[in-house]
């Protein structure tokens, strides 16, 4: 059974700026490809130290979340090659 077609509602997203749609399309298509998808990981990595400390009000009470130094995927990598194939 096919779902019915999604209806718009007027005037939904008319109070997002253009800066708000620019980053979901970044988003979007940084998702979409695994190629560049693992190229942002690997720069977001290696210059995560130039991540400003604070970040608006949410930092005045918190600390500005940092990328880690290593991905999941390389970890993940990592072990299974210590482990001659397995993952633990």
């Amino acid at each position: 059974r096919a779902s019915p077609p999604l209806r718009r509602v007027p005037g939904a997203g008319s109070r997002r700026k253009g800066g708000e749609a620019l980053v979901w399309e970044l988003w979007s298509r940084l998702h979409a490809s695994p190629r560049l998808y693992r190229l942002a990981i690997g720069l977001a990595t290696r210059l995560r130290r130039l991540l400003p400390e604070r970040l608006g009000p949410w930092t005045r009470v918190r600390r500005a979340p940092r990328p880690a130094a290593r991905s999941l995927h390389r970890l993940l990598a990592e072990s299974t090659e210590r482990n001659g194939g397995r993952h633990e």
